[in-house]
C-alpha cells in the first residue's frame, strides 16, 4: 500500500455518449464505479469519490458545479498527501497495479501519465500535490483539463513501457461509448 498517494475517482459526468451513467454500468457483476474504487483502495489508504453520488465505504465530495467536468471537480479537491492518483469512472479494466507503476516514475515530475495509442490519459494518471496549485490558480472559465495537464512537467508512459512493466495498456483505456466498452471487454 502506497503511503504517500491518495486517490480520487471522478463520477460526476453526464455520460452522454454512453447513454447511461458509466459509474453504475455492471462490469463483471459489479458497478464500474464501485469496482474502480475497490481497485484504488487496494493501492492507497484513502480514496475519495468526486461526483453527484457517494459510493458506500469511500470518502465523498459532492461536485460544487453539477456537470462542471473533471477540471472543476479537481479544482475543488484539496490533496492531503504528496501525490494524487486521478481515475475516471469509465475504466472498465482498471487494475490497482497502475498506481504503483506510475508512482515509481513520477519523481522529478508533476505528473506521470500514460499515452495510449498516441493519446494522453489524464484521467488515469498520477499528479504531484504541487500540480494542484497551478490548477487552482488557473482561470475557472477554462474547462478543458488537458490545457492544465499540458503545462505540467510530464513523465509520459507509452504502451510499450506499460507492457514492459507488466501493465496491460487496456487497463488505462476509458470507454466513452457502448462500442468502446464492447471492444475493451
Amino acid at each position: 500500500m502506497l503511503r504517500d498517494v491518495e486517490a480520487v475517482l471522478l463520477t460526476g459526468g453526464q455520460s452522454k455518449r454512453m447513454g447511461q451513467d458509466k459509474a453504475s454500468l455492471i462490469i463483471h457483476g459489479e458497478p464500474m464505479g464501485r469496482r474502480i474504487a475497490r481497485e484504488l483502495a487496494a493501492a492507497v489508504e484513502k480514496t475519495t469519490v468526486l461526483g453527484r453520488e457517494a459510493i458506500p465505504g469511500y470518502a465523498f465530495q459532492l461536485d460544487e458545479e453539477e456537470f462542471g467536468g473533471p477540471r472543476s471537480a479537481l479544482r475543488a479537491f484539496t490533496p492531503s498527501l504528496a501525490y494524487v492518483f486521478v481515475a475516471s469512472c469509465d475504466l472498465p479494466l482498471f487494475r490497482s497495479e497502475i498506481v504503483g507503476f506510475l508512482r515509481e516514475r513520477i519523481d522529478g515530475f508533476e505528473a506521470a501519465i500514460c499515452r495510449c495509442e498516441g493519446e494522453l490519459q489524464p484521467l488515469c494518471a498520477l499528479y504531484a500535490r504541487s500540480a494542484f496549485d497551478s490548477l487552482v490558480a488557473s482561470p475557472a472559465s477554462e474547462r478543458r483539463l488537458i490545457r492544465w495537464v499540458e503545462q505540467l512537467r510530464l513523465r509520459e508512459v507509452d504502451d510499450e513501457e506499460l507492457r514492459l512493466g507488466g501493465i496491460d495498456p487496456r487497463w488505462v483505456r476509458s470507454a466513452n461509448t457502448a462500442g468502446e466498452l464492447e471492444r475493451l471487454l
